[in-house]
């Protein structure tokens, strides 16, 4: 009877203490998120405040004087939500940042943080490999140019296009591999195109109707060279003048 009393009071604190702390969770999440645990930064959602000290972080494109204004931010002047809401959008339109925060502080006047994340962009484009074209043909070629945005989604894509590209110039089996690789700069990367191009399209045999000598001079090709669909076309329409 007694150990059955001891536990059994055991358990009543047990439970005792498990509400204790199920309502010390619930306060402490009320106090955070209706700000009464302490003043810091938020987002901007007063109707409306006073701006004072200005902070900018992770700029690196633009000057902080250009950012400000595109967001409409000055010391001194009036900010509301929906200000800043136009003024971001504005600065997106830039084409430079794949994010933008703006934290205002309780204070009066406020603190104003403006915290920026830009596009890491294409520093340079190497090219290696075995190739039969040139250099400067596949960096023509390429989707992909330096100093543009790296866009991670396109990788491979590129690499489809540039296989395309080189049947087009008569090598069908071609292989193409694209790899990004960090610099010093974290903004920037190199972008390093492997290229093998493989044996080239060549004409076996032509066959033509009759002598069909004349079709033969004008086409400008015979047995054993290579052919480019470039080559082809441009001999077609030689064919169709004769």
């Amino acid at each position: 009877m007694s150990s059955s009393l001891k536990s059994g009071g055991k358990h009543a604190r047990c439970d005792v203490l498990k509400r204790a702390q199920a309502a010390l969770g619930f306060l402490m999440l009320f106090l955070f998120f209706f700000g009464i645990a302490g003043r810091g930064f938020s987002p901007v959602s007063v109707d409306a405040a006073v701006v004072g000290d200005i902070g900018v972080h992770g700029l690196r494109s633009i000057t902080s004087a250009e950012l400000l204004d595109l967001l409409g931010l000055q010391k001194g002047q009036p900010i509301d939500a929906d200000s800043v809401r136009s003024g971001i959008k504005r600065a997106f339109l830039k084409g430079v940042f794949e994010d933008i925060a703006v934290d205002v502080s309780d204070n009066d006047p406020a603190e104003v943080v403006v915290r920026v994340q830009e596009h890491v962009r294409i520093r340079k484009v190497l090219i290696e490999g075995d190739y039969d074209v040139s250099r400067k043909l596949l960096l023509d070629l390429l989707p992909l140019k330096q100093g543009q945005v790296m866009r991670y989604d396109l990788i491979d894509r590129s690499a489809e296009e540039l296989k395309e590209k080189l049947a087009y110039y008569g090598f069908p089996q071609s292989v193409v591999v694209l790899k990004p690789e960090q610099t010093s700069d974290p903004y920037e990367m190199r972008l390093i195109a492997h290229v093998e191009t493989g044996a080239p399209l060549i004409i076996r045999d032509i066959l033509l109707p009759g002598e069909g000598k004349e079709m033969t001079d004008a086409l400008r090709i015979g047995a054993g060279t290579g052919m480019t669909r470039k080559d082809w076309t441009m001999s077609l329409s030689a064919c169709a003048r004769v």
